[in-house]
């Protein structure tokens, strides 16, 4: 089509299976550890108080991300690489999740309820923590 040409997409998600031949086992360990990152707000800051006090940088991104798409994943890849850069070593992201009654986006959303989204953002591996 005249105007138009072909994207490629910027990040390429893919599963791979536990060698031991149990992907049922490396499923619970992978929401094992998203929800070993996912904390109370106010879990979330003593937690950011021990990284500081520890000389890490925190980086900080909030928001709904109710669709998450590739944007939000640069998004974080960049807070990181940031905190990152200003530590001078491995930095900390942190997400904080808009909660559901704060989400004026439009009838029938958010389309997923808050602790699905922080699972979600959870799992993307750049993530530290997430707080709702």
């Amino acid at each position: 089509m005249k105007g138009y040409r072909r994207v490629e997409p910027i990040i390429r998600l893919e599963w791979v299976a536990d060698r031991s031949g149990d992907a049922g086992q490396a499923t619970r360990k992978d929401m094992r550890m998203c929800n070993e990152r996912i904390l109370a707000i106010d879990e979330l800051a003593e937690t950011c108080e021990r990284i500081r006090a520890a000389g890490k940088t925190i980086a900080l991104c909030h928001g709904a991300f109710d669709l998450l798409h590739p944007g939000h994943i640069k998004h974080f890849q960049a807070a990181k690489a940031m905190a990152d850069q200003q530590a001078g070593f491995a930095g900390v992201l942190v997400v904080t999740i808009t909660e559901d009654r704060f989400i004026r986006k439009g009838p029938g959303r958010p389309v997923f309820a808050q602790n699905l989204r922080a699972e979600t953002v959870a799992a993307i591996r750049v993530v530290d923590y997430v707080a709702t």
